[in-house]
């Protein structure tokens, strides 16, 4: 009975989420990726008796940062041109006047150009922009312009604040030694405000070294701290709803064991273990449960797991942000990875099906 009224609480939660355990902040960040395991090292990405897919459970939390395909809007002044055409905090603007916004320098030195000294602004700007799902349309009049260039706060600027770059850490989820390629985090990077999966044009990924654990409370996430280490391990290429995914940069000194790949249906509802790096320099197992699997689709959110293991009980509260992307292994299979945490319940969280992930990197 007792499970049963805790099954309901935490499914009452589901309005009340974290949208993702992803942090892009650069002050977090735990340890770096390496040699790991005492298996024999991972030569192959398939099973030669089954035909099984076969992929290394990572668990190594990692660097990353992106590029995006355009420029982020983070901050609009009070009264400038750029709020009064319409610009918001969140936008993604992708073009000026047709043209592709290469960066944040790019837009700058095109926005200089247009508010330098003796320039006509005879015609307005238009900006194409993405809020959320939606194409806008944005208009910088001709006097907007010229009040930009004349004055507004004398420094004949569009009052927008802008970024083309992103940064965080998560935890890497599976390789392939075959192929070479990862995946990661479980769920897409999204701009902050409005939740849009962010376009890019490429990242990397990089080691990161833990400084200190934030413990988890209901109410207030965790997350785990630390700083990036010099150099790249491999590069992204993919922001998708289903994780990050791309190539090392060379061949990796991997040592792990290869695990069969579940598929949904070899999900079930019970014991299972999370695999993820605290400490140190090799992950380690720790005990969940599975407590409900939703069987119609839910972006990263295939099932409900539930912290059960002290020792990260202790160390974490829970799940804490930087956990994203841990691997999630039941009867010696891969079946997912940590997406989501339950503000309420840290303990709690979601997961996402390891087949959409892999689905996802095709």
């Amino acid at each position: 009975m007792r499970q049963t009224e805790q099954k309901k609480r935490a499914e009452r939660t589901l309005l009340r989420i974290a949208a993702a355990v992803f942090s892009l902040l650069l002050c977090i960040a735990p340890h770096p990726i390496g040699v790991y395991g005492e298996g024999a090292e991972a030569e192959k990405g398939e099973s030669a008796v089954s035909g099984e897919r076969m992929l290394v459970p990572s668990g190594e939390p990692f660097g990353v940062r992106i590029h995006t395909d355009g420029v982020t809007v983070f901050r609009v002044e009070e009264g400038s041109p750029a709020q009064r055409c319409g610009v918001m905090q969140g936008d993604l603007i992708k073009k000026i006047n047709g043209e592709p916004v290469l960066g944040v320098l790019d837009f700058s030195k095109r926005a200089a150009e247009l508010l330098k000294e003796g320039s006509t602004l005879k015609k307005g700007v238009e900006l194409e922009v993405w809020r959320g799902k939606e194409q806008v349309r944005l208009s910088l009049t001709p006097q907007m312009l010229t009040e930009a260039a004349k004055d507004y706060k004398k420094q004949g600027s569009l009052g927008v604040y802008l970024r083309d770059t992103l940064a965080g850490i998560g935890t890497m989820t599976y390789f392939d030694p075959q192929s070479g390629s990862f995946a990661g985090l479980g769920h897409g990077i999204c701009e902050g405000k409005s939740g849009m999966l962010l376009p890019i044009t490429g990242g990397s990924i990089t080691d990161v070294r833990i400084t200190s654990i934030c413990k988890g409370c209901p109410g207030l996430p965790g997350q785990l701290r630390g700083i990036f280490c010099p150099g790249v391990k491999g590069s992204v290429l993919k922001n998708a709803e289903e994780g990050i995914f791309g190539v090392f940069q060379k061949t990796m000194p991997y040592r792990g064991t290869p695990l069969p790949v579940a598929s949904t249906t070899q999900v079930k509802e019970g014991r299972a273990e999370i695999l993820c790096t605290l400490s140190g320099s090799a992950p380690k197992r720790y005990e969940i449960e599975i407590e409900r699997i939703y069987h119609f689709e839910q972006e990263g959110k295939n099932f409900l797991l539930h912290v059960t293991d002290p020792t990260l009980l202790e160390q974490t509260g829970g799940i804490v942000q930087g956990m994203s992307g841990s691997p999630i292994l039941q009867d010696g299979r891969i079946v997912g990875a940590v997406t989501h945490v339950l503000v309420d319940d840290p303990q709690r969280g979601y997961g996402i099906f390891i087949g959409n992930m892999i689905k996802a990197a095709e």
